[in-house]
């Protein structure tokens, strides 16, 4: 069995949806379904009780909705494992210092 892209069968629902609506011409045809090429990371949210959850989860993707995303210096230094700080109420700062 092979896995279907989610960006392409999101299309494809809300195609149809919009056709049943009435904002899509009933002749123009839906957008093909391809198949995933590999499992690309995206960030999910859930509320649940009032507290929102983000995770990071593996999505099957075709080719055409593999977008490459260039980090800043600062997403690459924490996923590099530096620390970043934002903000200054971070503690104490050292004498002669800010």
């Amino acid at each position: 069995m092979n896995e279907k892209c989610l960006v392409c069968i999101e299309a494809y629902a809300t195609h149809l949806d919009l056709q049943a609506k009435g904002k899509v011409p009933p002749d123009q045809a839906p957008p093909e379904i391809q198949d995933a090429i590999t499992h690309a990371p995206s960030w999910q949210t859930h509320t649940a009780m009032g507290q929102m959850m983000l995770a990071c989860i593996p999505l099957p993707s075709c080719m055409d909705h593999l977008v490459p995303q260039h980090k800043t210096a600062q997403e690459k230094m924490a996923l590099s494992g530096g620390l970043l700080v934002p903000g200054a109420g971070n503690g104490p700062r050292p004498k002669g210092q800010g």
